[in-house]
């Protein structure tokens, strides 16, 4: 720095710390943010049937996550004791995630050909990103229940979201 004139170090200080600053306030946005929607109970978060259910029936991990058309999606089951609800994140930085309604694009089934559909998608509009609570019914489209003793697996897949034309989370129980 010894061949810089007083008035450049000042400038290049200048330049460092407002870089400083700007990282410093970007982790302070970022995790106030992450603590409100951590923390509001009213919006965005799954049921405690969800988030903290049993997972004993479960031979696969609750979380399984997507990555495909510049989005990523998590999505959560805590396994057949905690009844068909799944919890939904969706995050992207350039797709409107408020175009798409989960609901009307997806069909939960097993590995013994049983499906269910969606009675409700509870996720606030979000544009970039989205969370909610996707419910199905615990009956399978024929009338019968969804899960038997034989089911070995639950197989959520999502259809056309963000140009890719099949997202597929698999949940093998034990």
């Amino acid at each position: 720095m010894s061949h810089l004139t007083p008035s450049m170090r000042k400038g290049l200080l200048g330049v460092v710390l407002a870089l400083a600053l700007g990282g410093f306030f970007t982790m302070l946005y970022v995790g106030f943010t992450s603590f409100a929607r951590n923390s509001n109970s009213d919006v965005g978060t799954a049921p405690a049937s969800v988030s903290g259910g049993s997972t004993s029936r479960l031979a696969s991990s609750p979380m399984q996550e997507n990555v495909g058309g510049d989005v990523t999606i998590q999505v959560t089951w805590q396994g057949p004791d905690a009844g068909m609800a799944f919890g939904v994140v969706m995050d992207t930085h350039s797709v409107d995630m408020d175009a798409y309604d989960l609901s009307t694009m997806v069909v939960l089934h097993t590995n013994d050909g049983r499906e269910t559909a969606p009675v409700r998608w509870d996720a606030p509009k979000g544009l970039h990103h989205r969370e909610g609570n996707l419910v199905f019914s615990d009956k399978a489209l024929d009338g019968s229940a969804f899960l038997s003793p034989g089911t070995r697996s639950v197989e959520l897949v999502i259809y056309e979201l963000a140009g890719v034309p099949t997202r597929s989370f698999t949940w093998d129980l034990k």
